[in-house]
């Protein structure tokens, strides 16, 4: 992919291409119980485990299999979390969400100005009909943002998750292009 990294900036955030030195930092956040409690992060990471996901993060919009951003306030250069498309299905046009914040950063609604962001983004920069978002029962946070960005519930999807090597549900959510 020949084109430049889509920096996004919010009223309160910068969302910026992540770089391997971020990896510190982020995996400071990823080691906090409350962040890796409702995700497929495992507990207690190591730092080489959070390195390979901030590689896997940097790699994911030159190989236009998705875009991986890093999110700061406006004016700092902390990381505060993260954001992603996962994953982009060209095709059948649509894009699967993920992200982390900080807990400290927590109830603020600044994740709800990143989700927002990216699902534009979504739809007008990489022109995807539709972004996913799943959420594991009882993350009622993330369940908040995404309805507060337009995401529609549309199901459960029973022991679609292996988490922590226990089967495990999660709740399917989407934004369509026609929902904004």
């Amino acid at each position: 992919m020949d084109k430049e990294f889509p920096e996004l900036t919010t009223e309160r955030l910068t969302l910026r291409e992540p770089s391997i030195s971020d990896a510190p930092r982020f995996h400071e956040i990823l080691s906090l119980p409350e962040v890796s409690k409702f995700s497929n992060i495992p507990d207690s990471p190591t730092l080489k485990r959070s390195e390979g996901f901030v590689g896997w993060m940097t790699k994911l919009f030159a190989k236009g299999n998705g875009c991986g951003w890093l999110i700061a306030e406006k004016g700092s250069s902390k990381i505060i979390g993260a954001i992603r498309i996962n994953a982009m299905h060209k095709k059948p046009s649509f894009g699967q969400i993920g992200y982390e914040l900080d807990p400290s950063y927590w109830n603020q609604g600044l994740m709800s100005e990143a989700v927002r962001a990216v699902t534009d983004f979504g739809h007008t920069g990489f022109g995807l009909n539709r972004m996913e978002a799943w959420v594991i029962p009882g993350n009622i946070g993330s369940e908040l943002v995404l309805k507060k960005n337009g995401y529609q519930f549309e199901g459960t999807l029973r022991q679609r998750l292996n988490l922590r090597g226990e089967l495990t549900d999660i709740n399917m959510y989407s934004h369509l292009i026609s929902d904004r």
